[in-house]
């Protein structure tokens, strides 16, 4: 509750700091409503970090005041309500609640596991498949990987009692970094995998022409195999220079 307040203090004292650069003028080259809109913008941030309310209601909030400022055009404003890719990833999000309501994703973890989790390798590769069936429907990573598959782990760790030192490497440590990494692994494998990735291919589409965007993905490709070759060279160079180093420090101690 002291943490609440403190988080409330500190989000009225940042408002009030907005709101007071609300009426100075815009920076050079800035046009005033883009100023204000990265004001609104930073509002909703702070309510985010600070975590004064649900995203929900600080969503909702931060569309409010675009609209009363006349920052920004209601009809555009809900215009985003029609995108296909926002209703994609509500109804994936309809379908994660379905499986946090029912057990299934926990049920078919555990089932997994019990066929197929016989030592610290096979129960990483089950975690990375149970977390790859539930990709497709559960468009959130921080729902798969803190919602279903760490209580799995911390299940799984405290039935083979690990030992508590930090010091020591255990399954617990192992199953938890692989698990982290291959879930926002996973994240970019499927288009409702993440939530971020229907926007960010609906932007990419309306910005970048599809042949441009494979031009520039083979340039990339091209860029990468060059450094990747550079740095190989460079480490030839400095083994062959180290063992030219040793070799004369050899012959100079032999004389």
């Amino acid at each position: 509750m002291r943490a609440k307040k403190i988080s409330i203090s500190i989000f009225t004292i940042l408002c009030l700091g907005l709101l007071a650069l609300w009426f100075m003028p815009a920076p050079a080259h800035v046009q005033m409503v883009g100023w204000h809109s990265f004001l609104i913008v930073l509002f909703f941030l702070a309510g985010c970090v600070l975590n004064v309310a649900p995203l929900s209601v600080l969503s909702l909030t931060m569309m409010t005041l675009l609209g009363l400022t006349k920052t920004m055009a209601m009809p555009v404003i809900l215009s985003f309500f029609g995108a296909p890719p926002v209703w994609l990833v509500l109804f994936a999000f309809f379908m994660a609640i379905g499986f946090r309501k029912t057990n299934l994703g926990n049920r078919m973890a555990y089932f997994l596991i019990s066929h197929f989790g016989h030592n610290p390798i096979s129960l990483a590769y089950v975690m990375a498949l149970c977390d790859l069936i539930l990709a497709p429907v559960i468009p959130n990573t921080n729902a798969r990987g803190a919602g279903i598959l760490f209580p799995i782990n911390q299940s799984l760790t405290g039935a083979l009692h690990d030992d508590k030192d930090p010091s020591t490497a255990t399954v617990s440590s192992y199953l938890t970094l692989v698990t982290f990494h291959l879930n926002l692994i996973i994240g970019g494998l499927f288009f409702t995998s993440m939530a971020t990735n229907p926007l960010v291919a609906s932007l990419a589409a309306s910005t970048i022409p599809h042949q441009d965007f494979v031009v520039a993905v083979a340039h990339l490709c091209k860029r990468a195999d060059y450094f990747s070759g550079h740095r190989h060279a460079v480490t030839n160079f400095q083994t062959a220079s180290s063992k030219t180093h040793r070799f004369n420090h050899s012959s100079s101690d032999s004389h």
